[in-house]
Protein backbone atom coordinates (compact mmCIF):
# COMPACT_ATOMS: atom_id res chain seq x y z
CA UNK A 1 0.00 0.00 0.00
CA UNK A 2 2.72 2.52 0.88
CA UNK A 3 4.52 2.32 -2.50
CA UNK A 4 1.18 3.03 -4.22
CA UNK A 5 0.64 6.03 -1.93
CA UNK A 6 4.13 7.36 -2.66
CA UNK A 7 3.43 7.18 -6.41
CA UNK A 8 0.29 9.25 -5.81
CA UNK A 9 2.27 11.75 -3.69
CA UNK A 10 0.16 10.90 -0.61
CA UNK A 11 1.39 11.45 2.95
CA UNK A 12 -1.12 9.31 4.81
CA UNK A 13 -4.33 7.32 4.36
CA UNK A 14 -7.68 6.90 6.09
CA UNK A 15 -9.17 3.64 7.25
CA UNK A 16 -12.90 3.16 6.95
CA UNK A 17 -15.35 0.31 7.30
CA UNK A 18 -19.02 0.14 6.33
CA UNK A 19 -18.88 3.78 5.25
CA UNK A 20 -17.55 5.09 8.60
CA UNK A 21 -14.07 6.45 9.23
CA UNK A 22 -12.13 4.48 11.79
CA UNK A 23 -8.76 6.28 11.91
CA UNK A 24 -5.76 7.43 9.94
CA UNK A 25 -2.62 5.36 9.59
CA UNK A 26 -0.65 7.56 12.00
CA UNK A 27 -2.68 10.63 12.92
CA UNK A 28 -6.03 11.89 14.20
CA UNK A 29 -8.50 13.47 11.79
CA UNK A 30 -10.58 16.59 12.42
CA UNK A 31 -13.17 18.36 10.28
CA UNK A 32 -14.72 21.81 10.50
CA UNK A 33 -18.08 22.76 9.03
CA UNK A 34 -20.12 25.83 9.98
CA UNK A 35 -18.00 26.56 13.07
CA UNK A 36 -18.38 22.98 14.35
CA UNK A 37 -15.31 20.78 14.91
CA UNK A 38 -15.86 17.06 14.50
CA UNK A 39 -13.48 14.22 15.30
CA UNK A 40 -13.72 10.49 15.91
CA UNK A 41 -14.53 9.21 19.37
CA UNK A 42 -13.23 5.64 18.99
CA UNK A 43 -10.34 3.73 17.46
CA UNK A 44 -7.81 6.37 18.38
CA UNK A 45 -4.35 6.14 19.82
CA UNK A 46 -3.90 8.54 22.73
CA UNK A 47 -2.37 11.67 21.19
CA UNK A 48 -1.02 14.68 23.04
CA UNK A 49 -1.69 16.88 20.00
CA UNK A 50 -5.30 15.64 19.78
CA UNK A 51 -5.81 16.36 23.48
CA UNK A 52 -4.42 19.87 22.98
CA UNK A 53 -6.72 20.60 20.02
CA UNK A 54 -9.73 19.34 22.00
CA UNK A 55 -8.72 21.49 24.98
CA UNK A 56 -8.25 24.68 22.93
CA UNK A 57 -11.13 24.44 20.43
CA UNK A 58 -14.24 24.63 22.65
CA UNK A 59 -13.77 28.39 22.91
CA UNK A 60 -13.68 28.68 19.12
CA UNK A 61 -15.94 25.87 17.86
CA UNK A 62 -18.68 23.54 18.96
CA UNK A 63 -16.86 20.22 19.40
CA UNK A 64 -18.34 16.83 18.51
CA UNK A 65 -16.63 13.50 19.14
CA UNK A 66 -18.62 10.88 17.24
CA UNK A 67 -18.72 8.43 14.36
CA UNK A 68 -18.01 10.13 11.03
CA UNK A 69 -19.27 8.87 7.67
CA UNK A 70 -16.58 8.93 4.99
CA UNK A 71 -18.94 11.03 2.85
CA UNK A 72 -18.68 13.84 5.45
CA UNK A 73 -15.02 14.37 4.49
CA UNK A 74 -16.16 15.63 1.10
CA UNK A 75 -18.62 18.17 2.57
CA UNK A 76 -16.44 19.89 5.20
CA UNK A 77 -15.04 23.42 5.06
CA UNK A 78 -11.68 22.26 6.43
CA UNK A 79 -10.19 18.82 7.07
CA UNK A 80 -6.94 18.42 8.99
CA UNK A 81 -4.90 15.78 10.75
CA UNK A 82 -2.82 15.99 13.90
CA UNK A 83 0.04 13.89 15.20
CA UNK A 84 2.86 14.33 17.67
CA UNK A 85 5.55 14.43 14.99
CA UNK A 86 3.71 16.49 12.34
CA UNK A 87 1.60 18.67 14.67
CA UNK A 88 -1.32 19.91 12.53
CA UNK A 89 -1.56 19.52 8.75
CA UNK A 90 -4.40 20.35 6.36
CA UNK A 91 -5.80 17.51 4.28
CA UNK A 92 -5.51 18.72 0.71
CA UNK A 93 -6.96 15.73 -1.13
CA UNK A 94 -8.90 12.51 -0.53
CA UNK A 95 -9.14 10.39 -3.66
CA UNK A 96 -10.39 12.82 -6.33
CA UNK A 97 -11.79 15.38 -3.88
CA UNK A 98 -9.62 18.46 -3.22
CA UNK A 99 -10.02 20.50 -0.06
CA UNK A 100 -10.89 24.16 -0.33
CA UNK A 101 -8.14 26.47 0.87
CA UNK A 102 -8.62 29.55 2.96
CA UNK A 103 -7.87 31.12 6.33
CA UNK A 104 -8.86 27.93 8.20
CA UNK A 105 -6.21 25.90 6.38
CA UNK A 106 -3.24 28.06 7.29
Amino acid sequence: MLPQLKRQDADDFLYYSQGLLSESSRSDIFMVKNQSLRTLHTGLLPSITRKHVLAVCPGMFAVEERAIPLADVFEKDVVFITSSNQRMMPVRQVDHWCSPTGPGTR
